[in-house]
């Protein structure tokens, strides 16, 4: 199956294997674009070309190279275009579902904290706040002369000296 990055117009050869886990999310090597690509239609398959009808001192055709594909969140290297080697297709691979049993989702089970410590953290947070605003109401001077621009607050808010 070949497809086409919709920003870039790089071109990539997707082998069926790969092509049978379509539709998935594919990111370009090249440009790093990503876009949706649905499962392709359901083609006959092509008629094979007699033995016959190829010669025998015919050179054999130039293989397409291979296209990796990896996980929508690893991000292909581009490759030189010196080399000459195309961009890698990049596709989304669903993730392995977690079972029940696993210890390791026993762990991850997240305790609410007791509304007693909530309260005493909202209270801890409030007097934090009231006492950074007694302190810059109380050096509101030296405020002043270490930042000159603070001096326009302290007059809008009827404090300035």
């Amino acid at each position: 199956m070949r497809m086409t990055c919709p920003d870039c117009a790089a071109r990539y050869e997707i082998p069926p294997d790969l092509a049978a886990r379509l539709p998935a999310r594919l990111r370009c090597a090249r440009c790093g674009a990503e876009w949706h690509q649905d499962a392709p239609a359901i083609q006959p398959p092509e008629p094979a070309v007699p033995a016959e009808t190829v010669p025998e001192n015919a050179p054999e055709p130039a293989a397409e190279p291979a296209v990796g594909l990896m996980p929508a969140g690893v991000v292909g290297i581009p490759p030189s275009p010196a080399i000459g080697t195309p961009p890698v297709a990049v596709a989304a691979v669903p993730p392995e579902p977690i079972s029940p049993a696993s210890p390791v989702s026993a762990r991850r089970i997240a305790v609410a904290p007791a509304p007693e410590t909530v309260r005493l953290l909202w209270l801890a947070s409030i007097g934090v706040l009231v006492v950074l605003i007694a302190l810059a109401i109380g050096f509101r001077g030296a405020i002043i002369h270490a930042w000159p621009p603070s001096l326009r607050l302290y007059r809008a808010l009827g404090l300035a000296r």
